[in-house]
């Protein structure tokens, strides 16, 4: 689709009627490129006082002949000829006319006029400062074929009139001429066609779509963005009208999008489309699965940093195993650090005096000889613990028992209770002499307990 953008003025043609070309005309329609009228306009002398009936004046330097005695002034103050219409031109003064206006060959001796002009020519009101207006003859293809990079460029002054800066593809943008749509005669100059518009109006552009720069696009150094296209992308840049013609386009190929920092492929994207491909971030306790980002201009592996294993149901150091080094009495799954009962001998770690030890708990039996406190009763081969041995009194320590009292079963003997006797058959355990090994005497007293 064509791009259109906005009509050429007069009076912002007239613009530029001080700028100094000295050179003829050429034929309109040979310009290929693309520049910025603006910066066109802006070079030249503007005009003052170009305005249509109703409309707004656009200020110019146009010279009006001094009428004197009302006698036409046929010479400059140096006796030199004044000049005739198309003729170049510095100035007013250089003209019969006392107008000097741009044309597609540069600056030109114009006119007056009443209705008509020469091909290409419009016959426009020029006003006086309060005087009677007056019409002379401007060029409508001054502008045309002119590099742009905007509507007012294309107008005369840089006004937004109807001609438009029209997009020619990767080439760039040219100015074109409002123009009717359809129409037998569409106004367009020979060698153009009116190219529709988005909004309907139309646009006189060449046939081939080839602009060349003309003496003005030249003298006001016209430019253009445009691209270089390839497989990569469209990068832009600029094209100039210069001395030698309409410069090739400046901007840089395009290339496959790198981790530089750099948009390679100018799609107005810095690094796109490089994150995404799997790594390992790695560090001294191993390495962790993470995706390569640009950073700074350099490809980094972005992920969670492995760290030393410890007990808490996470693979910290990404192994691929869980909690790996650390115990599981009870082989329940449940490591030690996060079981509550770590033997699984059903009671908690902090009730169990041994919590790595199933065998003991306080409902565990007490056992003798294994100098172990077996039942959690902070009491080591008690009394009554299995394997125990009945033990009687022996006060006297006769190695005989006192059968009048029930032994105790100990793990062993208890001398400081006098439980040392496995025997329990002394009659008087208060006395050494008297027990059943001793020796019965005629002392009224039963010696050997029988």
């Amino acid at each position: 689709m064509i791009s259109i953008y906005s009509r050429l003025t007069f009076g912002a043609l007239l613009g530029v009627a001080s700028l100094a070309v000295g050179c003829t005309a050429e034929p309109v329609g040979t310009v290929s490129g693309g520049i910025s009228s603006a910066d066109a306009t802006s070079q030249l002398d503007g005009l003052s006082g170009l305005e249509e009936d109703g409309g707004s004046s656009q200020e110019t330097d146009i010279s009006f002949p001094d009428p004197g005695d009302g006698e036409p002034i046929n010479s400059q103050p140096d006796g030199a000829p004044l000049t005739d219409f198309g003729h170049p031109c510095e100035s007013g003064d250089d003209c019969k006319s006392g107008y000097c206006v741009p044309s597609p060959g540069g600056n030109v001796c114009t006119e007056t006029c009443t209705d008509e002009c020469a091909e290409d020519w419009s016959c426009e009101k020029v006003s006086t400062g309060g005087g009677d207006p007056v019409y002379i003859c401007v060029s409508d293809t001054a502008l045309l074929c002119h590099p742009c990079m905007e509507d007012g460029d294309c107008n005369q002054g840089g006004a937004q009139g109807q001609n438009h800066c029209v997009s020619f593809g990767p080439a760039g943008s040219f100015c074109g001429i409002d123009c009717t749509v359809g129409a037998a005669d569409s106004g367009c100059p020979h060698g153009y066609l009116c190219q529709p518009g988005e909004d309907g109006d139309g646009q006189c552009v060449p046939e081939d779509w080839q602009c060349e720069c003309n003496v003005l696009a030249k003298a006001l150094g016209a430019k253009t963005e445009c691209s270089n296209p390839n497989d990569f992308g469209a990068c832009t840049g600029n094209r100039t009208c210069g001395v030698d013609g309409l410069s090739a386009c400046d901007a840089h190929e395009a290339s496959v999008e790198l981790c530089n920092d750099i948009d390679d492929n100018c799609d107005g994207s810095t690094d796109e489309g490089l994150a995404g491909e799997d790594c390992l971030v790695i560090n001294k306790y191993g390495g962790c699965p993470g995706e390569t980002i640009c950073q700074e201009g350099e490809s980094v592996c972005s992920g969670i940093e492995p760290e030393e294993e410890a007990c808490n149901g996470v693979d910290d150091d990404c192994d691929g195993e869980v909690d790996e080094g650390f115990p599981d009495t009870d082989q329940d799954g449940i490591l030690d650090c996060a079981d509550e009962d770590d033997d699984g001998d059903g009671f908690p770690d902090d009730d169990d005096c041994a919590p790595l030890d199933p065998n003991i708990n306080p409902y565990a039996t007490e056992l003798c000889g294994d100098l172990i406190d077996n039942d959690c009763d902070w009491t080591v081969d008690e009394a009554g613990a299995e394997g125990c041995t009945d033990y009687y009194l022996d006060v006297d320590q006769d190695t005989h028992g006192d059968s009048t009292k029930p032994p105790a079963c100990l793990c062993g003997p208890e001398p400081q209770a006098y439980y040392t006797s496995v025997l329990g058959d002394d009659c008087n355990d208060l006395s050494a002499l008297i027990n059943p090994v001793a020796i019965e005497t005629c002392n009224g007293i039963d010696d050997d307990c029988d």
